[in-house]
């Protein structure tokens, strides 16, 4: 029994790795990346991980628009955009219909934490 418990955990944490490392690998973008490391090594944090959340979040589009309703995960739907703009445009629709939660560019950041884009 303790063997299993022990190969499980270790089948686990490999699996973990090679994840993290797969997601960090999709992220080609070479200024993307650059800005990614600049980030990470002003917050104290690791480069591959900060790509992984990344890649996870916005499959590493900087333009993308996520929303669902409140409570309601599976209501969730997502956009990709081509400009600044158009995501912003788009974002500020759903906000202002006051019936969704809105997550926004490349982190997802959900509009309701108050974080205002730099560009």
């Amino acid at each position: 029994m303790r063997f299993k418990i022990i190969f499980f955990l270790l089948s686990f944490l490999v699996g973990s790795c090679f994840l993290l490392l797969s997601y960090a690998q999709g992220c080609k973008n070479p200024e993307l990346r650059k800005k990614v490391k600049q980030v990470a090594q002003a917050q104290k944090v690791g480069e591959n991980e900060l790509l992984s959340i990344i890649a996870h979040e916005s499959g590493c589009h900087y333009y993308v628009i996520a929303w669902n309703l409140p409570r309601k995960p599976k209501t969730a739907q997502s956009k990709f955009f081509n400009s600044l703009n158009e995501a912003k445009s788009f974002a500020q629709s759903l906000i202002n219909s006051k019936k969704y939660r809105v997550d926004v560019g490349i982190g997802q950041i959900n509009h309701e934490a108050h974080i205002r884009p730099k560009g």
